[in-house]
């Protein structure tokens, strides 16, 4: 992301955070979905993995948030297979499992968090976010 498209990302969740928190909020609720977030305030769902590996070809996404349970794949596999597509990109996995091994070996892999559903708060989410894109802003420079 440019630094324009940054700052402008940044303005445009500041004044859309709660229309835009909402929407992301739904889908931290919906199961086996993958949900693309683009600068600024387009976002998007697909509920699998090939779906959502032709979406990522297309370009245009900033953000990435993935459950890890999709119908066409399952666990550590969904993230892996999207980082691969996306190296570059920031990925959040959100899902249903508390499980910490799961957790720490998605974050040692290159996601930017690991989220529980049930257990998130919108300032966590709105943080987690901006956190991610920051990081892999920093990563590619």
């Amino acid at each position: 992301m440019r630094d324009d498209d940054y700052r402008q990302y940044l303005e445009w969740l500041q004044y859309y955070s709660d229309r835009y928190l909402l929407k992301i909020w739904a889908y931290c609720l919906m199961n086996n979905h993958v949900h693309f977030v683009a600068v600024p305030g387009s976002e998007e769902s697909v509920p699998r993995l090939t779906e959502a590996l032709a979406r990522l070809a297309t370009g245009g996404i900033d953000l990435v948030l993935t459950d890890l349970g999709l119908p066409d794949s399952q666990g550590l596999a969904t993230f892996r297979e999207l980082r691969q597509a996306a190296p570059d990109l920031a990925i959040i996995v959100v899902t249903v499992s508390d499980d910490q091994e799961m957790a720490v070996a998605a974050v040692r892999e290159g996601a930017q968090d690991f989220l529980v559903k049930g257990q998130i708060s919108g300032n966590l989410l709105v943080r987690a976010v901006r956190y991610a894109i920051e990081r892999k802003r920093t990563e590619r420079h």
